[in-house]
């Protein structure tokens, strides 16, 4: 099993790149996470799966599993509004930029 925490903070709005953009990055990972074998959960989801693990369930197959957990807990407006920021522009939130994700054609049993 391997399991993959990433944060993102969106208020981090330093630019337009990847590297000082926070909405920018988390749309490319999306594709990222999922092209390399990996399925986003709830870290919920990644708990209790942990903590049956530790109880000894599934007894087999769990060592395939990948998983990436999104955690947004700031609580800026930004991860739920799309936002206009005053030099860098239009700014897509992190759910919107979920939903885009999940609308986009492919396997949705490669993408959670």
């Amino acid at each position: 099993m391997k399991i993959v925490i990433l944060t993102y903070h969106s208020h981090h709005v330093l630019g337009s790149q990847y590297a000082n953009n926070d909405h920018i990055a988390f749309a490319e990972d999306l594709d990222l996470i999922t092209s390399a074998g990996y399925r986003i959960k709830s870290p919920d989801h990644i708990v209790t799966t942990l903590e049956a693990r530790k109880r000894g369930f599934p007894k087999s197959g769990d060592q395939d599993f990948r998983y990436v957990g999104l955690p947004f807990d700031d609580g800026p407006a930004f991860d739920v509004e799309d936002l206009t920021h005053p030099i860098y522009g239009f700014q897509r939130s992190f759910l919107g930029v979920m939903r885009d994700f999940l609308t986009t054609p492919s396997d949705p049993k490669t993408r959670c």
